[in-house]
């Protein structure tokens, strides 16, 4: 069947996809917590504004392969872009990820050693 992006079957599937295929396309993560910062933010607000922003965080001396504090805090995105895209991240991995690992979803916490 062709895609049907009103079915929610079908979005999950294709966002699952996506996700990989960034997630696939990214390198020089510090650690899982980062490389997933890196993809949600992609995925969020295009994965062209990774290496767009990681370059931006060497220019200014920071670590381009750490995502807290380092490459969430520079991009040249437009200001309600830039809230959004690093709330997201945010959201996701240090909000809701803890509440899904303390609900018994299965898999663990990528950030929580971090």
């Amino acid at each position: 069947p062709g895609a049907t992006p009103l079915s929610p079957r079908w979005s999950l599937h294709a966002l699952v996809r996506y996700d990989r295929h960034i997630y696939e396309r990214i390198t020089g993560s510090a650690t899982k917590c980062d490389h997933w910062a890196f993809t949600l933010s992609g995925y969020n607000g295009g994965p062209g504004w990774i290496s767009r922003d990681r370059s931006l965080t060497t220019s200014h001396s920071d670590d381009p392969d750490r995502w807290f504090c380092h490459v969430e805090q520079h991009t040249k995105r437009a200001a309600w872009a830039k809230q959004e895209n690093r709330h997201y991240v945010r959201r996701v991995l240090l909000e809701l990820e803890p509440r899904y690992i303390a609900n018994g979803w299965p898999g663990g916490s990528v950030c929580a050693a971090e």
